[in-house]
Formats: C-alpha cells, sequence, structure tokens
C-alpha cells in the first residue's frame, strides 16, 4: 500500500500560499497508510515543496498518531537561517588542543635537592614524591599536562549508506586506535571515540565522528627510565600514543639510605586496533 500524504494549510492563506513577508513558516500535512517512519518521511519530503517563496524548506518533524498514521510539520526558514549541512563527500574538521592529564610516578630529571644539613639525604632516582608507609614506602607520583588533540569532522552520506549494520559496525569501531597510518597520523595515534548521526533530509544523512590524538614515543625520543642520581637508566622508551605506561619500583636498602630504584617500564595495550577506512572518511 501507497503512503498518502494530505496537506494541512497552516500557515498558508486562503489562496493556498505561505505568507513570505515572514522569515521562517510551517506547512502541516498528514501521513496515512503507512507503518514506516523511514518511508513516511520520504513521502512528506516528496509532497512537500523545497522552497515557499523566499523562504526554503529546513526541517520535516513527524509525530506518530496510530497506527499507520502520522503527523508531519515542515518547517520554512530565509536562506540566511538555515543550518547547512555538509554536501555528501564534504568533509568539516574541528580541533581542541587543550592539553589532557597523565599520571607519572618519575620524572626525566630532579634539578634540586634542599635539605636539612643533618639529614642524610635519600636517593630516589627520579620517583616522585615518595612516602614512608607502616610496611615500607609508596611512589605517589602526581598528575600533569600532556598534549592532547581532540578532532570532530562532520559529513553527509546518501541515506543508503548509512544501514542499520553500518551504525553496528561504526559503534563497534568505538574505543579502538587506528592499525595503520590514517589522515597522517601514525599507527596507534588516533582513538575513536564514537559518532553522532543526524538525520534530517532523505537526500543525506549527517554523521559527527569525534577522535582523540596522542603521540607515539619512539626510541628517537631518548626517554629514560631511572636514570637520575648518576644511574644510567634502561631505555629507551617506545609507546603508540594510547598504550599504557607504568614503572616498577622497589626499595634498597644501602648504608641507611632507601633507595627507590625503577626496575621496570612495562608498556600496555589497552584498546584494541581498527581499520578507519571503514568510517567512510577516505585515507
Amino acid at each position: 500500500m501507497t503512503a498518502v500524504v494530505a496537506e494541512q494549510h497552516g500557515e498558508r492563506d486562503l489562496q493556498g500560499e505561505v505568507d513570505t513577508n515572514k522569515d521562517k513558516s510551517q506547512i502541516g500535512y498528514m501521513v496515512y497508510d503507512e507503518e514506516d517512519e523511514y518511508v513516511a518521511y520520504a513521502a512528506v519530503q516528496a509532497a512537500a515543496p523545497a522552497t515557499a517563496g523566499a523562504l526554503v524548506r529546513d526541517s520535516i518533524k513527524l509525530k506518530h498518531i496510530e497506527i499507520g498514521i502520522w503527523e508531519a510539520t515542515v518547517s520554512y526558514v530565509s536562506p540566511e537561517a538555515q543550518k547547512k549541512d555538509p554536501d555528501i563527500g564534504q568533509i568539516e574538521w574541528d580541533f581542541d588542543t587543550t592539553g589532557g592529564t597523565q599520571h607519572i610516578t618519575s620524572s626525566f630529571e630532579t634539578n634540586y635537592d634542599f635539605h636539612d644539613p643533618a639529614w642524610n639525604p635519600m636517593e630516589f632516582q627520579n620517583a616522585i614524591d615518595v612516602s614512608k608507609k607502616k610496611h615500607g614506602y609508596e611512589v605517589k607520583g602526581l598528575d600533569i599536562v600532556v598534549p592532547k588533540l581532540e578532532l570532530t569532522c562532520t559529513t553527509s552520506f546518501a541515506p543508503n549508506v548509512v544501514t542499520i549494520e553500518w551504525i553496528k559496525a561504526i559503534a563497534e569501531m568505538t574505543g579502538k586506535t587506528n592499525d595503520a597510518v590514517w589522515k597522517t597520523f601514525e599507527r596507534g595515534e588516533l582513538l575513536f571515540m564514537g559518532a553522532r548521526i543526524k538525520a534530517k533530509y532523505r537526500e543525506k544523512t549527517t554523521v559527527t565522528f569525534t577522535f582523540s590524538a596522542s603521540e607515539n614515543i619512539v626510541a628517537a625520543d631518548n626517554v629514560m627510565i631511572g636514570a637520575g642520581g648518576g644511574g644510567a637508566g634502561f631505555g629507551p622508551i617506545e609507546k603508540s600514543g594510547h598504550q599504557y605506561q607504568w614503572v616498577y619500583f622497589v626499595q634498597d636498602v644501602q648504608a641507611n639510605q632507601v633507595l627507590m630504584k625503577a626496575k621496570q617500564a612495562l608498556i600496555e595495550t589497552v584498546y584494541r586496533e581498527a581499520d578507519f577506512t571503514e568510517l567512510g572518511l577516505g585515507n
């Protein structure tokens, strides 16, 4: 059965014209003999004119009345007021470089050591904020600001692309990192945070993707662990941007000294990888 669309004149005058002296207007419709919301939406769009005088169609809203019956409101605004989504294939990027935080337990270098002259200073070998507990010592560390880049990109797809299967695939990629170079970011530097999908017209569906970027650490960066107090330390450390690094310390008591010595730096993979080209944004 084919959907039947009947106009409710709404803001049209007696001659059936929309008042174009306003900067916005609406036309109401009823849809009969259709249970599928998507089909009802398409039927209204086919029936509603793209323009009304100087105004352009801005949105279509559906309200389910009962089985097979829908009430639709089509809004028209001035071209200047219309919120325009990207065309199909066009990508709009937004960036936020506000720093993130990371908890660390060792520093690159201990610059100064001020102490009581009567105190035999302890050597902590770059361990940060060490305190004595009942059964030993604890390295508390601290939170620092680290480079962090949040990216969002908005684009539009043809409606036949944004299927339930596609949406499920996108959802399953959330919380995964890029498995190869993508948009100039090296493998492991991008974390996919998810997507927001806005179906406004049948002609296109607008999707906004969100990513978090964190730079990889490579051997050339020469990041060493436990190199304080004249020790050579070990490294250099290599890790991808979204792997987690933690350092294991042991207590070494020598000549009434308690040395906090870094013995291991462990790099943990906490996110799985995915092929980001499957997002439909290219390479």
